[in-house]
């Protein structure tokens, strides 16, 4: 499947993306849900603010898992 052409979101981050980064994306645009996408621009999955809140309680090192639709 294609989807080239098909989907482009205004702000995504990869996969390798660092917190800061993610955190960024979303003050800069007020966003709420930011796309992960792979080398190819296609999407894998989405991070929220909230996966993105929880972090600021677990410990450090320990990242989260990017939701796949699974």
């Amino acid at each position: 499947m294609s989807y080239a052409g098909t989907w482009r979101p205004s702000r995504s981050v990869t996969a390798e993306a660092d917190l800061e980064e993610i955190v960024r994306a979303m003050t800069d645009y007020d966003l709420t849900i930011v796309p992960v996408v792979d080398q190819d621009e296609r999407p894998i999955g989405i991070i929220t603010v909230d996966d993105v809140l929880e972090l600021f309680g677990r410990p450090p090192g320990r990242g989260f898992n990017v939701w796949d639709g699974s």
